[in-house]
């Protein structure tokens, strides 16, 4: 046990007993699992309750790193909801993305937190080339549009946008493809005629094309 985990653990303890009070009896035990992810515990608990205990303890970055490191699905969500964004780093967003033992995990992790780190942009530019963790890069990037926006950061935004317009080209799979398609309504809103023009490319898949609400 590093210091950290040993520093919160009551906390932590006491986080458990209240979420077990709200776990759900048909899914007690669940398994889930991403590709290259490891088996983990679930109590079953809605995330509205999750994030009910999570704000308690808002904004505690050294909480959530040990929340996180937890092999219980409750206590990864709470980790994610308690972070700070702005003291995520790359480090972190890496280390963490190595068990993202589900897309529950990954979605959360990416439009709750990932999204608003100072990094994000340069972490999902490296990461949209990455099959296995693209859908995050595009969640990330499509939710920094939507609500962190600024025009500093109009290069690195230019830079992902010309990585996942190949993308529009491929068959994905659906889920990706859907991350794709609200990206690009995302990044309509800042650069039009630039996705308006992909949309009537002739080599965009037709999915997306039909998914994409501008």
């Amino acid at each position: 046990m590093t210091k950290i985990e040993d520093k919160f653990i009551d906390i932590k303890k006491s986080m458990l007993v209240e979420l077990r009070t709200q776990m759900n009896g048909a899914v007690v035990g669940t398994m889930e699992k991403l590709i290259g992810g490891e088996p983990y515990f679930s109590y079953g608990v809605a995330i509205p309750r999750v994030k009910e205990q999570a704000q308690l303890h808002k904004g505690n970055h050294e909480l959530a790193l040990s929340l996180f490191n937890s092999e219980i699905r409750e206590l990864k969500l709470a980790g994610i909801y308690v972070d700070d964004c702005e003291k995520v780093t790359s480090d972190q967003m890496e280390k963490w993305s190595k068990s993202f033992h589900s897309l529950e995990i990954a979605e959360n992790a990416s439009t709750m937190l990932f999204f608003g780190a100072p990094c994000a942009l340069e972490v999902a530019l490296q990461w949209i080339d990455t099959p296995e963790l693209r859908r995050m890069a595009l969640m990330i990037v499509g939710k920094r549009l939507r609500s962190k926006y600024s025009e500093n950061d109009n290069a690195l935004y230019e830079a992902f946008y010309q990585k996942a317009k190949v993308l529009a080209t491929l068959e994905l799979e659906r889920g990706e493809a859907n991350a794709l398609a609200i990206y690009l309504a995302s990044q309509h809103r800042h650069f039009p005629k630039e996705v308006e023009a992909l949309l009537s490319d002739k080599t965009t898949s037709s999915y997306i094309v039909a998914t994409t609400i501008i």
